[in-house]
């Protein structure tokens, strides 16, 4: 018991990234062959985690990155928007969407809003009780 504690402790200490829908990215004909290296990074979990920790670092709740604004090479041909959720005024995770140039931005950017408001509306509930 003591050992998986332990494992539980480090796990929630270090973060945990979940990457979703990744392969929809080669349905983007528009990233041409930059989608292979795009691919590559997000397989590169560490990397991945370590980039979104300092862009993230910065002073505003969303970021939007377009094109060559993107700090990341890999990312310079796609659109990427970037959500802190703050809890207790600890950064307690980071949402981050990645699309095409061409990406909707007036319906993307409302849903990671919505979807950051409700997980901060839930947490200053005192979270959700399963039972």
């Amino acid at each position: 018991i003591l050992s998986s504690l332990c494992s539980l402790c480090k796990e929630a200490a270090e973060g945990n990234l979940m990457i979703y829908g990744e392969t929809k990215l080669l349905s983007q004909s528009e990233l041409g062959n930059d989608v292979y290296k795009l691919l590559v990074l997000l397989a590169q979990k560490d990397k991945l985690k370590s980039l979104l920790t300092q862009l993230a670092g910065k002073n505003t709740d969303y970021t939007l990155f377009i094109g060559d604004e993107n700090p990341v090479y890999e990312l310079r041909n796609t659109a990427m928007a970037i959500a802190k959720l703050k809890y207790n005024d600890m950064q307690v995770a980071t949402l981050g969407i990645i699309g095409s140039l061409r990406i909707d931005y007036k319906s993307i950017l409302p849903r990671v809003e919505y979807i950051m408001s409700t997980v901060s509306q839930i947490l200053d509930k005192g979270g959700i009780i399963y039972g």
